[in-house]
């Protein structure tokens, strides 16, 4: 997917595929999402995601449903929101990539 943000071009076919998660339902199925964190080349984050509305599912008038999907822009922040958000997600091994990819640490007490 492409898309212009702020004059730049964000690009799922040019950009680092940093992490990607589900939640292993099969994509016709009303729940499934499916999110990646991705890189650009000059170093900005962006999180491409794909997902059935859930519980905002849509019917048009012509009784097409329709999958949505759009790229955010993040910044580290927001990156660690959206694991702590979507925790259950994640695997310790993607824990693990996020930290490094953010050079981060954390201490468990």
């Amino acid at each position: 997917m492409k898309k212009i943000i702020q004059k730049k071009l964000y690009d799922t076919e040019i950009s680092k595929e940093i992490l990607k998660i589900s939640n292993k339902l099969e994509i016709t199925n009303i729940g499934y999402f499916e999110e990646t964190l991705y890189k650009t080349e000059s170093g900005k984050y962006f999180i491409y995601w794909k997902w059935w509305p859930q519980s905002k599912f849509w019917i048009n008038e012509w009784n097409i449903t329709f999958a949505w999907s759009d790229i955010w822009v993040v910044n580290k922040e927001d990156i660690l929101f959206w694991v702590e958000y979507n925790f259950k997600y994640f695997s310790q091994e993607n824990i693990e990539i996020i930290l490094a990819e953010l050079k981060l640490e954390i201490s468990i007490w």
